[in-house]
C-alpha cells in the first residue's frame, strides 16, 4: 500500500511540474554540477555514493516544495557551486549528525546533462564508451546511474572463468585466465579512468525512480532531478525470486558480483549439498563450476531436460546425460513446490513430492526486464516479452533510447521483435544507441558543406547518376547474386543508424562448448549436421551444427563444439536463403574447425 501511493503522489505531482518546475528546467541558468569525487568506501558509508549529496528538488518533493510561490524564482536566482571547492556542507546533512538536524525546507537545485544513461551494466558501459568517441565536445556530460555498488563489469565470467581460477584470492582480485591464457578481470576498466574522464560522471548505488520524456527530466532516489538532452534506458532484467523467499538466509539468485562471491565463499567453508533450480544456461554452468568444486549437487528444472528450450529433445537428453556424468542429480519435468530454511538447513519440496534437506537454493531460473521506470514514464511496453518497445534505431520516444536485456527491438533481417539476454546483445545494442544519441553533437568536417541537407542532396545525385550510367539492371542482378555480398548501407555519423546487428551468445557446461546465433527455439524444426566418427554407432555428438528452420528459412544456427563459425552462420542468417533440400545445408557452413586469432 504505501508503494502505490508514493507512485500516485509521482503521477500527481507531473501536472504541478508541468506548471512551475518547466520553465525553470528550459532556462538557460547556470545549474551547479555534482562533485567529482570517487570513494572506494564499502556501501554503507554515504560517502560511496556519487555525489554524497541530497537535493530537495524531485517529482515526488515537487508536491511540497511548491507550497513557496517563490520556487522557479528562487530556481533562477541560484549562483553556480565553484566545482573545484568540496561540495557545500550544509547542501546534505553528515551521517553523523543527521539524526539530530531539523528538518528544513531543501533549496530547489536541478542538475544538467546532455546524456543520462540509467543503468551501468554492458549496455549502459558501451553506449558511453561509444558517445565519448563520438562527441568530443564540453566536459561533464555524460551521466551514468547505477544501482550496484560496483563499476562496470561483464557478467558471464561469474558462472564460467572466474570458477576455474587458480588466484587463492580470487574473491578478491576477481582475476582469472581468459581464452588466451591471459590475467583478467570482469572489469570493463580501471577505477581510474572513470576518475580521469572528465566528461564521465558515474554515480554508483543509486537509482532512478521515475522519468519524465515530454519534459526531459529523470528523478534519482535522493530527489534530486536531472535535466537531459538524451536518455538511454539499460536496467537490464532482474533475477527471478518469489517473494515469499526474498531475504531468507542460504536462499540466493545467481546475477551479481556479490553473488559469486557469496557462493564461492559457502563452497571455500566447506558446504556439502547445494540445490540449484533451472536448468538454462546459468544453472547447466553453476552446476558444472560447484560438482568440479566436490560439492554435491541437485539440480531441478520444469523441462525435460538440460537447454530443452533451446536444443533439439536429442541433443537434450544428450547434454543431461553429461551433466549426469558429473555427478550431479537431475530432477525434471517438475516444478518446486516450497522451500523451507532454518538456520542451519534448507527443506526443498518439489511438485512430484520429492523432498529433501540442502545447505542452499540457488534461483536460477531466469530474468525479468526491468521495466517499471519505462512503465511511470508511459512508455510502450511490449505486451509478449515486457521489454520497452524501440524503433530500428532503438529509440522509445523523441531522445529517449533503450538497449541490453531490456528492450524490445525489431530485427528486420528475421521480420520480427526480439528481447534478447546475451551479452553481445547487450554490447553491441548499447554502442548502436551511444552512438544514434551522439549523433547531432558529431563534429562536422571544417572544409565540408556544413549543412547536412546539402551533403545528402549532392551524394543522392551522384548515386543516381552512377546507376544511370551502369545500368540499374546490372546492379539488381548483381544484388540478387548468391554468391554476391549485398552492399554496405552508408554511414552517416550526423543520422541515428539502424540496428542490424544479429547477436551471438555462448555457453560452456559438462565437456560441452556451443556458440549460437540468431532464434534458437527448440520448438522450430531443426536439421542436425554432425562430422562423421570413425565409428558409425558411436554418436558421441562431439562436432557439429544445428539449422532452425521457420518457413523454409534458416533463422537460427547452433555450432556444438566448433568455433569461429559466427560470421558464416550470419551470412546464412542475412542471406535469408530458401531451404529446397535439407541435403543443401551441408555445404552452408563447413565443419573444419578454424584457428582462433
Amino acid at each position: 500500500p504505501q508503494a502505490k501511493a508514493t507512485q500516485n503522489m509521482l503521477l500527481r505531482s507531473r501536472a504541478i511540474i508541468g506548471r512551475a518546475i518547466a520553465p525553470a528546467l528550459r532556462s538557460t541558468i547556470k545549474l551547479p554540477s555534482f562533485s567529482r569525487q570517487f570513494s572506494s568506501r564499502p556501501a554503507s558509508s554515504p560517502s560511496r555514493l556519487l555525489p554524497s549529496i541530497t537535493l530537495g528538488v524531485g517529482l515526488v518533493g515537487t508536491a511540497l516544495l511548491l507550497s513557496s510561490k517563490s520556487l522557479v524564482a528562487k530556481a533562477a536566482e541560484q549562483k553556480p557551486h565553484d566545482s573545484t571547492t568540496s561540495p557545500d556542507k550544509s547542501r546534505a546533512p553528515s551521517s553523523e549528525n543527521a539524526g539530530d538536524a531539523k528538518p528544513t525546507q531543501p533549496e530547489p537545485q536541478f542538475e544538467k546533462y546532455r546524456y543520462v544513461i540509467i543503468g551501468g551494466g554492458t549496455a549502459g558501459y558501451s553506449a558511453a564508451k561509444a558517445i565519448l568517441e563520438r562527441d568530443a565536445t564540453a566536459e561533464n556530460k555524460i551521466l551514468i546511474v547505477s544501482g550496484e555498488d560496483d563499476l562496470p563489469y561483464m557478467r558471464p565470467p561469474l558462472s564460467k572463468e572466474l570458477w576455474t581460477s587458480e588466484d587463492p584470492n580470487v574473491r578478491n582480485t576477481m582475476k582469472y585466465s581468459d581464452w588466451q591464457g591471459k590475467d583478467a578481470t570482469p572489469d570493463f576498466e580501471s577505477e581510474s579512468f572513470y576518475e580521469k574522464e572528465s566528461r564521465l560522471m558515474y554515480l554508483m548505488h543509486r537509482r532512478v525512480i521515475d522519468i519524465d520524456p515530454t519534459r526531459h527530466a529523470v528523478l534519482l532516489d535522493n530527489n534530486t532531478l536531472v535535466q537531459y538532452e538524451k536518455c538511454l534506458i539499460a536496467t537490464g532484467g532482474n533475477p527471478i525470486l518469489w517473494p515469499q523467499y526474498a531475504g531468507k538466509d542460504h536462499i540466493t539468485t545467481y546475477r551479481y558480483r556479490e553473488d559469486f562471491k557469496h557462493l564461492h565463499k559457502l563452497v571455500e567453508s566447506g558446504v556439502k549439498h547445494i540445490t540449484v533450480i533451472g536448468g538454462g544456461f546459468i544453472g547447466s554452468e553453476l552446476v558444472t563450476a560447484l560438482s568440479k568444486k566436490g560439492v554435491q549437487v541437485t539440480c531441478v528444472m520444469a523441462t525435460d531436460g538440460v537447454l530443452s528450450n533451446v536444443l533439439p529433445s536429442y541433443l537434450s537428453e544428450h547434454a543431461t546425460q553429461k551433466v549426469k556424468d558429473l555427478g550431479v542429480k537431475v530432477v525434471t519435468s517438475t516444478t518446486l513446490k516450497d522451500i523451507v530454511a532454518d538456520k542451519k538447513s534448507v527443506t526443498v519440496s518439489l511438485s512430484n513430492g520429492d523432498k529433501w534437506k540442502t545447505d542452499h537454493v540457488v534461483l536460477a531460473v531466469g530474468i525479468t526486464p526491468a521495466n517499471e521506470l519505462a512503465k511511470l514514464g508511459k512508455l510502450e511496453i511490449d505486451p509478449t516479452n515486457g521489454g520497452i518497445v524501440t524503433n530500428a534505431e532503438l529509440m522509445s520516444r523523441s531522445d529517449v533510447f533503450a538497449a541490453g536485456d531490456v528492450v524490445s527491438y525489431y530485427d528486420q533481417t528475421l521480420g520480427t521483435r526480439r528481447r534478447i539476454e546475451h551479452f553481445d546483445h547487450a554490447s553491441a545494442s548499447g554502442k548502436q544507441a551511444g552512438e544514434n544519441m551522439a549523433a547531432p553533437y558529431v563534429e562536422r568536417p571544417k572544409d565540408s558543406a556544413h549543412d547536412h541537407n546539402e551533403m545528402t542532396q549532392r551524394n543522392d545525385k551522384e548515386k543516381k547518376a552512377q546507376k544511370e550510367e551502369e545500368g540499374l539492371g546490372n546492379v539488381l542482378e548483381q544484388a540478387s547474386s548468391e554468391s554476391a555480398e549485398p552492399p554496405a548501407p552508408p554511414r552517416d555519423p550526423w543520422r541515428a543508424q539502424t540496428y542490424t546487428h544479429q547477436p551471438m551468445f555462448w555457453s560452456e557446461f559438462a565437456g560441452v562448448g556451443l556458440e549460437a546465433v540468431g532464434i534458437v527455439d527448440s520448438r522450430l524444426k531443426t536439421v542436425s549436421v554432425w562430422r562423421q566418427n570413425e565409428k558409425k554407432e558411436d554418436r558421441a555428438y562431439n562436432q557439429g551444427l544445428i539449422y532452425y528452420i521457420d518457413k523454409d528459412r534458416v533463422v537460427g544456427v547452433v555450432m556444438w563444439g566448433l568455433h569461429g563459425k559466427v560470421d558464416e552462420a550470419r551470412k546464412v542468417i542475412e542471406k535469408k536463403r530458401h531451404v529446397d533440400d535439407i541435403k543443401d545445408l551441408r555445404r552452408y557452413i563447413s565443419l573444419e574447425e578454424q584457428e582462433s586469432h
